[in-house]
């Protein structure tokens, strides 16, 4: 740029000459803020629209050459109210600072602006304020030598550098210089000093932010193509810049979505680093980001039939495939998958159960309709249709201790809570120790038994201990299911046949009365003296798991705790 002679600045030493002029103002100053010698303005700026209230730049910019130029009205507490407004949607400057030395500086000046600079007044850019303002009546000030009043708020190609930022620590603080030719000369931003309850720094400042900006990421979990997702929280509604970084290089992907050209592979982990810089006031945010790929999640479809029902399960969303929904499939989908199974061929007036498991959710998949439509979760998932009705089909099953006195099923393998006596009577005669049988019966959900169930018997526990016992003599212990109370093998039968009975896995199909009795025995060899005194203690939990065709199984255990009716009393 070229100065009128006489009036030449020297760029090379404008920071010594800044801060020495600066110093002396200072100095001769009491309060730097509302500097000494300075007045405020006696006749309002000329109308123009006003910003939204709060959005207001505040605080005192210097030049070694007019003074102080006040941008708010409130900080010196004037009569005449003006301010310079800020746009933080936009960026614009809009308004009026004050000198009394040469009036009026208008940050929205019309056009047309001067050829050596931008062609728009002064807005904000990625965090550097640009653009013009202009002094409203230049030619009246004494020795403007024709001056225009522009002020240019950042340099151009070909000229030394300087300009006005945003400071990055507070996001609010003007740092730097624009320029006002011979008559206003270098126009200083940051002073570092002023009131910091108005300006964090002092010098002259932007209004705070409404809310904390944060940055989010969501990283890609599932194998295969790799898309990152960012988004800004509390952003205040100006678009945000997205800089993806990989171990590949950086990124300039610009948008809130990056898709990496990379395939996840399961158990890999690829590093990612997302910064997003605001488009307004340039404050940058960043975020480590890294992918860890696991193992997509199963969706499990099981199909139900009851009572002959028929209805076939398709996926229309085309989400599912590979696998036969007739009678259920097991998939793994991507979460977020959208999947809709639907019923055809569905027997007239059938009922439809859909039963969804934990984890499920925005679904509709209402009682007795054809269609079931959800979006798949990032964990495994169940969904169970049952078509027909359940009148067939196990709910419960019930244990009744056969006289004396009764027990019940309990819950669970551990048998710790409420341990079951039983109380064996020896068999002089056999040396075999009975146990009172247990009456199962398996019913439905109206409490009725179901016909033909299926039974299906485990044993565990600890085996009966013979350590107390006198050497020489054994106990044993076998399993018997009969479909009548007085069903069960004679007890020379038993000591006939040592294997016989039930053993763990073994299948056993109820009667059309869908009941049945359990029994377990106890045979002591030995001397006929020595067995009667024995003492056979131990616990078996028996595991009963009830089906039917067509239905899901329900379980149940009878935990069982025995001794001799010696030890008992």
């Amino acid at each position: 740029m070229k100065l009128p002679r006489g009036k030449r600045v020297v760029l090379p030493l404008l920071g010594v000459v800044v801060v020495l002029t600066f110093a002396f103002g200072f100095l001769r100053s009491s309060q730097p803020w509302i500097p000494e010698g300075w007045t405020a303005p006696l006749t309002p700026p000329p109308a123009h629209a006003q910003g939204t209230e709060g959005n207001e730049l505040h605080g005192w910019a210097w030049s070694s050459n007019i003074g102080w130029v006040s941008f708010n009205a409130e900080d010196p507490v004037s009569a005449i109210d003006y301010k310079v407004d800020f746009n933080p949607a936009t960026g614009a400057l809009t308004g009026y600072a004050w000198s009394n030395n040469i009036g009026w500086v208008q940050f929205d000046p019309a056009g047309p602006y001067p050829s050596a600079g931008p062609n728009y007044s002064a807005r904000m850019i990625e965090g550097v304020l640009t653009g013009w303002a202009r002094a409203i009546s230049p030619r009246d000030l004494p020795g403007s030598n024709g001056w225009d009043g522009w002020i240019k708020l950042g340099k151009t190609s070909g000229e030394p550098a300087y300009g006005i930022t945003v400071d990055t620590t507070d996001g609010r603080s003007l740092k730097g210089y624009s320029w006002g030719s011979t008559v206003v000369g270098w126009l200083q931003f940051g002073l570092g000093i002023g009131d910091t309850t108005v300006c964090p720094q002092g010098g002259v400042c932007l209004p705070p932010l409404d809310t904390t900006p944060s940055l989010v990421c969501t990283p890609p979990v599932a194998p295969g193509t790799l898309t990152w997702s960012a988004d800004v929280v509390n952003g205040g509604g100006t678009l945000w810049d997205f800089t993806w970084n990989t171990a590949a290089g950086t990124q300039n992907a610009i948008h809130s979505e990056y898709t990496s050209l990379t395939q996840g592979v399961v158990g890999t982990t690829h590093p990612m680093t997302v910064a997003a810089k605001e488009n307004i006031r340039g404050t940058v945010l960043t975020k480590y980001c890294p992918a860890t790929i696991s193992a997509l999640p199963t969706l499990t479809v099981k199909v139900i039939h009851n009572s002959g029902a028929t209805g076939t399960v398709t996926d229309t969303s085309g989400s599912i495939s590979g696998c036969n929904l007739e009678t259920g499939c097991s998939e793994s989908l991507l979460e977020g998958s959208n999947v809709n199974l639907h019923i055809n061929n569905l027997t007239l007036g059938a009922p439809i159960q859909w039963a969804l498991s934990y984890g499920i959710s925005g679904e509709t998949c209402d009682e007795n309709t054809s269609s079931c439509t959800f979006a798949m979760p990032p964990t495994d998932a169940v969904v169970t249709v049952t078509i027909g009705t359940l009148a067939n089909c196990p709910a419960s099953i019930k244990c009744t201790r056969q006289s004396p006195g009764s027990y019940s099923c309990l819950a669970g393998a551990s048998g710790g809570e409420h341990p079951i006596i039983l109380d064996a009577t020896p068999q002089s005669s056999s040396q075999i120790f009975t146990l009172p049988s247990a009456k199962i019966e398996v019913l439905n959900a109206d409490g009725a038994p179901v016909q033909n169930a299926n039974l299906s018997l485990s044993f565990t526990g600890t085996t009966i201990s013979s350590s107390i016992c006198t050497a020489g003599v054994s106990v044993s212990g076998r399993h018997l299911f009969s479909s009548t109370a007085t069903g069960f093998p004679s007890l020379s039968s038993l000591l006939a046949a040592p294997n016989s009975g039930v053993t763990n896995g073994d299948q056993y199909s109820l009667s059309t009365t869908g009941v049945g009795y359990y029994r377990m025995f106890l045979p002591v060899s030995g001397a006929n003296d020595i067995a009667y005194k024995c003492l056979p203690n131990g616990r078996k939990i028996v595991h009963i798991e009830a089906s039917a065709q067509s239905c899901q199984a329900v379980s149940q255990d009878i935990v069982v705790d025995y001794r001799t009716a010696e030890t008992s009393q």
